[in-house]
Order: structure tokens, then C-alpha cells, then sequence
């Protein structure tokens, strides 16, 4: 019980010193990390999330990360971050080539993310059918290689657009 009191201690002062954090508090339940945090917006909860996970470590369980938007009447309400399945999370990698770090920048800008990952899931990051529009057409725009939204949608990661583009730029 010590060392979860430590560990609560340390990931109340990390969490407290991530950019636009203004407050957070910190709870372990049912084997999994809650995070509250309070922030003007600026910076996205998967990002937080993300950033949160990485502190943990690669083996912890992703945190549940809170938004915590006290109004002007004093009530308190709550966002959630969206977990995606266990199968379907992942530790940032970087982009290995130019095809996919264009994606992620471009899904970095799409979904208002810090940064993202060529394994990250799509719908964890925040994006949404407008996302996927935005990006086909980037990539339309930038390679002259025409997706459609369900490629985009069903490729699900920055790695496996990029796989497309190149399949479709070789021919």
C-alpha cells in the first residue's frame, strides 16, 4: 500500500506539471490509474492520456484519464477519454519514413494531437468521419494517391494508410 501511495504521490506531480494542467487528482481502482485532470483545453485528453501512460510505463494498463470542467455555477462535469480495446493499443512509435510521418502530421493536425504514433488507433486519437476526409484528401493532395474513407477508416493506423499510399504510389 506504500508504494501505491508513492506511485499516487509521483503521478500527482507529473500530471500536475503536464502543459495547461491547472489541477488534477489521482485515484487507483479496480487495477487501473483514474486520472482527473483540470485544463483550459488547449492541449487534447489523449495526449494527456498518452503522456500519463508513458510515466507509468509500457506494462501499466492505459489510465483513465478525466476531464474536469468546473462551471459557472460551481457544478462539476466530466469528459472521458475513449479507451480502445487492449488489442488495439499501443506504445508510440515514430514515423519510420516520409509517407508516414506526412500522415501523422497530418493526423496530428486533423485530431489536434501533440503527437501521434504510425500504431495508434485512429478512433483512440479522436478521429472521426471529418478526420478521415481530411486525410484522404491530404494525402490525395500531397501524393495524387486517391483513398477512399472505408480504406482509410478500416486501415485504422497512420502505418497501415502509409502501407496503402505506397502500395498505390508503386504501382
Amino acid at each position: 500500500m506504500a508504494s501505491e501511495s508513492a506511485t499516487s504521490m509521483d503521478l500527482t506531480e507529473f500530471v500536475r506539471s503536464l502543459s495547461d494542467v491547472s489541477d488534477c487528482a489521482v485515484a487507483f481502482s479496480q487495477e487501473q490509474w483514474i486520472v482527473a485532470i483540470q485544463s483550459s483545453g488547449t492541449v487534447s485528453l489523449v495526449d494527456y492520456r498518452n503522456r500519463t501512460w508513458a510515466h507509468l510505463g509500457a506494462d501499466a494498463t492505459a489510465p483513465v484519464i478525466l476531464e474536469a470542467n468546473p462551471s459557472a455555477i460551481g457544478a462539476l462535469t466530466m469528459t472521458f477519454v475513449e479507451q480502445a480495446p487492449p488489442h488495439r493499443r499501443s506504445i508510440y512509435v515514430g514515423a519510420r519514413d516520409d509517407i508516414e510521418e506526412f500522415v501523422c502530421k497530418t493526423l496530428a493536425v486533423a485530431t489536434e494531437n501533440a503527437a501521434v504514433g504510425v500504431d495508434d488507433d485512429l478512433f483512440d486519437l479522436g478521429a472521426d468521419s471529418l478526420v478521415l476526409i481530411e486525410v484522404a484528401t491530404s494525402i490525395f493532395e500531397q501524393y495524387g494517391v486517391r483513398l477512399e474513407i472505408q480504406e482509410v477508416f478500416e486501415a485504422g493506423t497512420p502505418a497501415q494508410i502509409s502501407q496503402l499510399v505506397k502500395a498505390r504510389i508503386a504501382g
